[in-house]
């Protein structure tokens, strides 16, 4: 299966959200799946996915809070369309994260499926 996992952060920054994504990656790589991870920030050599950081050229990693994220999500979106056919995007964080990825998933055909990893709200 090919797979594209879409992810702001990566292990080893801290965090339960970026340890998962290292961790479901490594394990559907070894269990022969096509994965590749797009990321802002973090670095995950040992995975055996096909990775992408996705900052400079045409925006600033320095961006933060929500333009950021939607930037992110942007050039997310835009290697999705380059990178073609793909069986599922897999996109990591809530509905800012997902907006652009998702988009692009149904141009390409893909199915989207979402973890969300947000902050708790007591409400």
């Amino acid at each position: 299966m090919r797979i594209i996992r879409v992810a702001e952060r990566i292990a080893p920054l801290p965090g339960g959200e970026e340890i998962h994504v290292v961790e479901l990656t490594t394990r559907q790589v070894a269990a022969g799946h096509q994965v590749a991870l797009l990321y802002r920030a973090g670095s995950a050599p040992h995975c055996g996915a096909i990775q992408r950081e996705l900052t400079g050229s045409g925006w600033s990693g320095s961006i933060h809070g929500l333009p950021g994220t939607v930037t992110f999500g942007g050039s997310a979106a835009s290697w999705i369309m380059k990178y073609g056919t793909s069986d599922i995007v897999h996109i990591h964080g809530d509905f800012t994260d997902a907006l652009f990825p998702a988009i692009a998933a149904r141009r390409i055909g893909a199915k989207t499926v979402m973890t969300v990893h947000a902050a708790l709200n007591y409400r």
